[in-house]
């Protein structure tokens, strides 16, 4: 049983150590796309039947020390194919949320290669994305990823019965760990930060000293930056009055107006 165990968690460290390749290529992506710059293409040497030429002194001493750096390409080239599966909230042209993870997962698929990637988008409710996320582990994939804080619960519900699987999810930092699960994985973005900025703004355009502010579900980055927003009207206005609701959904946009409009009429302005 030891040595059972032992290979399933060797198997899940594999796994999830090629993940983390795929992140730590993601967000370098993602933050280029912040950044506004066009990656410049790096274009391919063409074949040739010249021999090769012998390097002059020169050119030999001014040559890099070689290194044990690995080589940035074919980085799992050595590994077997990763089937990785994702269930996303909103479709993949949001322009937002999903639309960002699945652009980053396609872009990591064609840089990094060695990756199968399936997807469902549109999942608002939770109970047919759950669905789709136990059909993804018993269909082989080898990462099951949710991207959306309320996927977490099914999540716990469904590891259990996958036990080969490795589920990630985020944004959250909830492993699940308490509940002895191991084969869950978790990612979250510091929302607290641009929250605070925006708190900041608005704790200085306010004039009649009541702003409110709407968030969806409260949880993962939702709170975060609720919390950031507060703590960032406090910083610069401290005498506000910072009115805060949630709506417990992050589709249901007619039910965030009809709540903005119930701060306004409480006098945020």
């Amino acid at each position: 049983m030891r040595d059972k165990v032992s290979h399933r968690r060797l198997g899940m460290e594999k796994k999830m150590k090629k993940f983390t390749r795929c992140l730590i290529l993601m967000f370098a992506l993602l933050l280029v796309a912040c950044g506004g710059a066009e990656p410049t293409a790096v274009p391919e040497p063409e074949a040739t039947d010249a021999p090769t030429e012998v390097p002059t002194e020169a050119a030999v001493e001014t040559e890099p020390e070689p290194t044990d750096e690995p080589e940035p390409t074919d980085v799992m080239a050595d590994d077997e194919t990763t089937n990785i599966a994702i269930v996303m909230p909103s479709a993949t042209t949001d322009l937002a949320w999903s639309q960002a993870i699945y652009d980053a997962l396609v872009t990591v698929q064609d840089e990094m290669g060695g990756i199968e990637l399936v997807y469902s988008d549109g999942m608002f409710n939770v109970a047919d994305a759950a669905a789709a996320l136990r059909d993804y582990a018993a269909d082989g994939a080898d990462i099951v990823m949710a991207h959306g804080t309320q996927f977490g619960s099914s999540l716990f519900e469904i590891a259990p019965d996958f036990p080969e699987t490795a589920f990630v999810y985020g944004t959250s930092r909830d492993t699940g760990s308490e509940e002895g699960l191991e084969n869950i994985f978790a990612y979250d973005a510091q929302a607290d930060e641009g929250g605070f900025v925006n708190g900041v703004i608005a704790g200085q355009l306010t004039e009649s000293g009541v702003i409110g502010v709407v968030g969806p579900v409260e949880a993962g980055d939702a709170k975060l930056y609720i919390d950031g927003f507060v703590n960032g009207v406090a910083a610069v206005n401290p005498d506000a009055q910072v009115l805060v609701a949630y709506t417990g959904s992050f589709g249901d946009t007619a039910l965030a107006a009809e709540t903005a409009n119930t701060h306004i009429a409480a006098g945020a302005d």
